[in-house]
């Protein structure tokens, strides 16, 4: 696929490279400033670099981690700090860097990511600089003066809305936001930002008054203890806040102790702790120490998932009896129902009354999208989730035989009302029978009286047989007198008819006597 095509299909790429675009333009623009001697840098300057890099690369090491994979440090801090002392193309130089050494060196990010991070801020920073220079607004000591207090007020307000905005707007394009509950997030980021403002501006006043050696560690020590009692309070608050996630996930655990039922509640409330692409729960079968894959939502429906207990990222997990946060899997490392593309995955071990009941597995592609604070937080879930497998493993059985006894009561009824309704039949058939069988007695009654009128009918005719038999042994013996006297008549006629041939002849020979006569 061509860049153009991979920017068309994710437009968070585009505002990636437009960040890094914008970010390698103001590091070139710094460096060419120092570079033409329009700002020196000097060996202080050096100085306050290296010292401004270590405590920013150790506040990134320290830094906040949100809910649902959100990260806030005082790095902004820092940098708004070394832009008021020298100018924004001194904080473009001081931040980048110190975010870089800070994640990479000492978070152990993906180098990847680190270089994304640093972008951003060394954009944002320049844009808020530039304006901020634009304005009029002054370096060093003046910097927090009264006349340049509307001018450093725009400052810090556009600082953190431009370089959090585009890392942001980059992650929603993209559809891989790293916080899914923006009040919170926002909450947060805001409080870490005003608490970095306050002890950067407090530490800039120090650095720039005139005070002696002991009033400088007084209130020096003051600032580090202020800036140690705001991370411990953030850091209590945010754990407050993740609690209240977990309780509310609890809650909802809680109503129902089928996981089924609870699976998708679960998937909606753990989307607020980290983010994921596939969650999924196996139950532990102690007789063939496998686990039976119950619910898991790259697996297809119906199908069933049995795998070995100690193959893969699972057995890793029951010889720690600890969640394993697992980071750049290869495909041979997991152990998945579907097709899905390896990443990174946390595995909480569930465990009941010491006894291992199953594994919660929560997975994302990305390579990197888990910390070991995830871990931790889910594991705080891990015994309800545990309770509701046990509850529901020694429920299933008496659910089942339950739900068979329902499913053979349903049966038995549903028997019933068919011979109910099959006797009803037969009562109908009965009465249509009965009423078939009067029909047939009445139509019997009327063929008895027919029968009788046809017997009658048939005396009648047999007397009016004899009758015709007797007409006809008469009539045949007239008939016979007439053949008798028929013949009679024939023979008749035919000596009529040789008397008559005679006559002829002699009237023939008469005729013939009288010509001759005639003659003479």
């Amino acid at each position: 696929m061509s860049s153009l095509s991979r920017l068309k299909a994710s437009p968070g790429l585009l505002i990636r490279a437009l960040v890094a675009l914008g970010a390698v333009a103001a590091i070139a623009a710094a460096v060419a400033t120092y570079a033409s001697g329009r700002a020196a840098l000097g060996a202080d300057a050096a100085e306050e670099l290296v010292v401004l890099v270590i405590v920013g690369a150790l506040v990134r090491r320290l830094g906040i981690a949100l809910p649902g994979n959100g990260f806030s440090s005082y790095i902004l801090g820092v940098t708004a700090y070394a832009m008021l002392d020298r100018g924004w193309p001194f904080g473009v130089l001081v931040g980048p860097i110190a975010m870089l050494v800070g994640d990479v060196a000492l978070r152990r990010l993906p180098s990847a990511a680190a270089r994304d991070n640093a972008a951003h801020l060394a954009a944002g920073g320049a844009v808020a600089g530039l304006v901020y220079e634009r304005l009029g607004g002054a370096t060093g000591a003046p910097a927090i003066a009264t006349a340049n207090l509307p001018t450093l007020v725009v400052f810090l307000v556009l600082l953190p809305c431009v370089v959090n905005a585009t890392f942001y707007l980059e992650l929603a394009l993209g559809r891989s936001l790293a916080w899914v509950d923006p009040r919170l997030t926002a909450r947060w980021e805001a409080v870490v930002y005003a608490c970095s403002a306050g002890l950067a501006l407090g530490w800039f006043a120090l650095m720039h008054a005139n005070v002696d050696t002991a009033a400088f560690l007084v209130i020096g020590a003051g600032l580090a203890g202020a800036a140690a009692a705001t991370f411990s309070v953030i850091r209590r608050g945010v754990r407050a806040d993740e609690l209240a996630l977990i309780q509310g996930l609890g809650q909802a655990i809680a109503r129902d102790i089928s996981l089924a039922k609870s699976f998708p509640r679960i998937q909606e409330l753990a989307r607020r702790l980290v983010p994921w692409e596939h969650m999924g729960f196996a139950r532990y079968d102690a007789a063939t120490n496998e686990m039976e894959l119950i619910a898991d939502t790259a697996a297809p429906a119906g199908g069933k998932f049995r795998y070995d207990a100690n193959a893969g990222l699972t057995g890793e997990v029951l010889r720690l009896r600890r969640p394993v946060v697992a980071r750049a899997l290869a495909r041979e490392q997991v152990v998945a129902p579907g097709r899905e593309q390896p990443g990174s995955e946390v595995l909480v071990p569930l465990y009941h009354a010491a006894q291992l009941v199953g594994v919660w597995s929560v997975r994302h592609s990305d390579p990197a999208m888990y910390r070991d604070s995830d871990g931790d937080m889910l594991a705080l879930l891990a015994p309800q989730l545990a309770l509701m497998l046990a509850i529901e493993g020694s429920v299933q059985p008496v659910v089942g035989a339950s739900d068979r006894t329902t499913s053979y009561m349903q049966t038995l009824t549903a028997t019933t009302q068919q011979i109910h309704a099959s006797s009803q039949a037969v009562a109908a058939s009965a009465r249509r029978a009965s009423q078939g069988a009067a029909q047939a007695a009445g139509l019997v009654s009327a063929l008895a009286h027919d029968a009788s009128e046809l017997a009658q009918h048939a005396g009648e005719v047999a007397a009016a047989g004899d009758e015709t038999r007797a007409s006809g042994a008469q009539m045949e013996q007239t008939t016979e007198k007439i053949r008798l006297a028929t013949q009679a008549a024939v023979r008749r006629l035919s000596d009529l008819g040789v008397t008559t041939e005679e006559s002829a002849r002699e009237v023939r020979r008469l005729r013939d006597v009288a010509e001759q006569v005639e003659k003479f």
